[in-house]
């Protein structure tokens, strides 16, 4: 059973180490930068909007918990990669996709990560990009609440479109694309914050509506200008697993 976040990266990691020049160091340092960035916006948002609500300690404490745990484990795995012991991993990664694993990139990713560090302004435009993330996430729980007559409060639907996702990252893959799990999750926050649970678990639908025709059909219209098919990427995870 692996985490969501967990399927996701393994995909970026192998799509952009698979089919373009980008390098392995480069990727790593790429994937974990931008988890840790956008968990650390997500932390940011969700810590106002537990204040602007006024949530109960316990109920908060559902919210920051996990959010803290993804951003440790995002931080670790952004730091992990200058640790020589990490080559050892990424080329058993390489064997289980047939590709040479001799594999080095400890030095390669000391240079990338010192690098990265003195470009503040490159580390401040992606924290830029992620805050507007956050808001285009609410704005798109607010555009559905709309097509039902609610009118939630901003800091509501950062927590029930946004936040949540530092919950979902951390649940195990038990049903494809998370059918299911996601409602029930997405429910339950949107009930902790003050929405009643029946129009939680009708936005909770909506918003799964909206991916499957959204998300999903921009995600094949990229892996097929890849030229790679959905089968391979499947079998990529299952292999990984």
């Amino acid at each position: 059973v692996v985490p969501v976040g967990g399927v996701t990266e393994v995909v970026k990691f192998a799509l952009l180490t698979k089919n373009s020049s980008v390098s392995v160091s480069k990727t790593l340092l790429g994937i974990t930068s931008h988890r840790l960035v956008t968990t650390l916006t997500m932390l940011a948002f969700l810590s106002l909007s537990i204040v602007g609500l006024h949530v109960p300690i316990s109920r908060a404490l559902v919210l920051i918990l996990p959010a803290t745990a993804l951003i440790l484990i995002n931080l670790s795995l952004f730091l992990v990669p200058r640790s020589k012991s990490l080559e050892s991993l990424v080329n058993k990664f390489y064997r289980r996709i047939g590709k040479n694993p001799n594999i080095k990139i400890h030095e390669e990713y000391l240079s990338d990560f010192s690098s990265l560090v003195k470009r503040y302004n490159f580390v401040l435009g992606a924290t830029i990009l992620s805050m507007l993330e956050r808001v285009a996430n609410a704005a798109h729980g607010y555009a559905l609440a709309l097509l039902i007559g609610l009118k939630p409060s901003f800091w509501q639907l950062v927590i029930g479109f946004d936040s949540i996702y530092m919950i979902i990252w951390l649940l195990p893959i038990v049903t494809p694309g998370n059918i299911g799990v996601y409602e029930l999750t997405q429910t339950g926050v949107l009930s902790l914050v003050g929405i009643s649970r029946g129009i939680a678990a009708l936005l909770s639908v909506l918003t799964r509506v909206f991916i499957v025709l959204g998300e999903y059909p921009l995600f094949l219209a990229a892996a097929v200008s890849f030229g790679i098919s959905i089968k391979s990427i499947t079998e990529l995870v299952k292999e990984w697993k």
